[in-house]
């Protein structure tokens, strides 16, 4: 999964330079997920929960103060990328 999302990532980047994160930035987000993955391995998550976990800012943010359609830019990706994968892997 952490590959598929540093996959992800780079297509974004590709697509819209705005998206291209630091180098130092990018290694502390996939540290971050794969730290997230690992906790959670084996478990099964619907894809909004999956998101959910993902995201960094949770964190330190709680969800209500970036309701739709304010949310940062990275919230979207993960939600994207999870309901992707899911509909991907039927998992």
């Amino acid at each position: 999964m952490a590959n598929s999302i540093g996959d992800a990532l780079n297509e974004l980047a590709e697509e819209h330079h705005f998206f291209k994160l630091p180098n130092s930035a990018r290694a502390q987000l996939l540290a971050h997920v794969r730290a997230i993955l690992e906790q959670f391995e084996w478990q099964y998550h619907p894809d909004a929960d999956l998101a959910e976990l993902l995201d960094p800012f949770l964190l330190a943010v709680d969800p209500e103060y970036y309701p739709l359609p304010y949310e940062t830019w990275i919230v979207a990706f993960f939600r994207q990328w999870a309901l992707e994968y899911e509909n991907k892997n039927e998992e």
